[in-house]
């Protein structure tokens, strides 16, 4: 005959469970990284595959003409960080693919994730005197996951070098190698495993970067769109 659980024994075993619960449910991964399948909980952001990488396709539209950001963090405005009077508006396409550098991580309104990016960047400038920019850019992405990660937040910074048409007019380019940034913040829809969708606004610069003296550069603010694959 079976002797009885001593009630010690039983508390002991419930107290373990749970110290085993709380040591792992903090090890949450990625939005696009769950533990496993057999974990599944309904989540629109779980999957079957380990895959961490995603093709991106994204579009953007700058036409608003503003100050240097940085320049502008650091006190200087008027003369000193005057507009481009050319007014550049730009529509950009970039291709490429993204990769979740890290799993979910962190507490409150910061717990997220990082993402990276590298691809090719093409800009038609509509108004301006050059007519294109070209180029590889890469970026770096923080992406804020207050749930279960189908809708994100995030911020994102991106770089790059390529090619212009330089006019080399006044407060046109001045050399057809060229530098570019595009940093702006947005959010990112997930209904499921496969697809990603993003709207966000956006700063895009380009100049030589002091490769010519005077350099003449712009900033551009405007709306951008993405759509990701995952495979």
């Amino acid at each position: 005959m079976d002797q009885p659980i001593a009630p010690s024994r039983r508390w002991s075993g419930v107290l373990s469970g749970l110290v085993g619960l709380l040591i792992t449910a903090p090890q949450t991964y990625a939005a696009d990284d769950p533990p496993s399948p057999a974990a599944a909980s309904g989540s629109p952001t779980q999957s079957v595959t380990p895959s961490r990488w995603s093709l991106d396709f994204e579009s953007s539209y700058v036409y608003d003409d503003v100050e240097n950001p940085w320049f502008s963090m650091l006190g200087y405005h008027g003369e000193d960080n005057a507009k481009n009077p050319f007014d550049y508006h730009l529509n950009s396409y970039i291709m490429g693919a993204r990769y979740d550098l890290t799993r979910i991580h962190g507490w409150g309104f910061l717990r997220g994730y990082w993402q990276g990016s590298v691809g090719g960047i093409y800009s038609d400038i509509l108004q301006g005197p050059e007519h294109y920019y070209a180029g590889v850019v890469g970026s770096l992405r923080y992406l804020f996951v207050p749930g279960d990660g189908t809708w994100a937040p995030y911020i994102e910074f991106r770089g790059g070098v390529g090619g212009t048409d330089a006019s080399r007019v006044y407060y046109g380019q001045q050399d057809q190698v060229a530098f570019t940034y595009l940093m702006g913040l947005g959010l990112r829809y997930q209904p499921n495993p496969q697809w990603r969708f993003s709207l966000g606004i956006v700063d895009q610069h380009m100049s030589d970067m002091y490769l010519t003296n005077p350099n003449y550069g712009f900033d551009s603010a405007g709306f951008i769109a993405s759509i990701e694959w995952r495979p």
